[in-house]
């Protein structure tokens, strides 16, 4: 009888638990889905010789998976990095980063993004696994982690039009050939009001 009981006591808290987090995740999202992202960024620092007074901008290409294994929409999307001027990630965010993709309706975002931690010792900063994926050997001279949050106040079209939420990106700063490139991974979710993977 205490063994059933303790049983019954355990799904329980099991059950309730798994309600709370259901109901804080339809918290994080009340209008749309929320949605899984992931992918991988190459991104090159640009125009070295010329920078913005603000700092320097980057390009790139980000390859992106949406959604789960069973509804997901993959894109492979241009990414632009224009420098905000701001040093400081306590006082705000130092790139403002926008995409576009081959999606077919050529879906658009921005991205408020903040660096979160830096270290040119990369253990400091980054897993093995994601020092042996994103940082060069040699030519890595900084790891990173920085937090993309949606920038509501900027156009966005297509699945990302309304969009919210923010990502975690982690990479490395890599010098080859006296280039800057920038080789990151990108992970988190967002909540698409337009998530129609059926159509994309």
């Amino acid at each position: 009888m205490r063994t059933t009981f303790s049983i019954v006591l355990v799904l329980s808290i099991v059950f309730s638990i798994t309600m709370v987090q259901a109901i804080q995740a339809e918290d994080t999202c009340t209008v749309g889905t929320n949605v899984s992202v992931r992918g991988e960024i190459d991104n090159n620092a640009v125009n070295l010789e010329y920078p913005n007074e603000l700092g320097q901008y980057t390009m790139g290409i980000a390859d992106i998976k949406i959604g789960d294994d069973k509804q997901m929409v993959k894109m492979n999307c241009a990414l632009l990095g224009e420098p905000t001027g701001e040093e400081n990630p306590y006082v705000g965010h130092q790139y403002d980063h926008m995409i576009v993709c081959n999606d077919g309706q050529q879906s658009e975002i921005a991205f408020k993004t903040t660096i979160v931690a830096q270290d040119s010792y990369l253990p400091n900063v980054l897993t093995s696994d994601e020092i042996e994926d994103f940082c060069h050997n040699p030519g890595a001279v900084l790891g990173f982690e920085e937090k993309a949050e949606v920038n509501e106040d900027r156009f966005s079209k297509g699945l990302f039009q309304g969009a919210s939420g923010n990502l975690r990106i982690v990479g490395c700063v890599n010098l080859v050939d006296s280039v800057v490139e920038i080789n990151m991974g990108v992970e988190g979710a967002l909540c698409l009001p337009n998530w129609q993977p059926s159509v994309n």
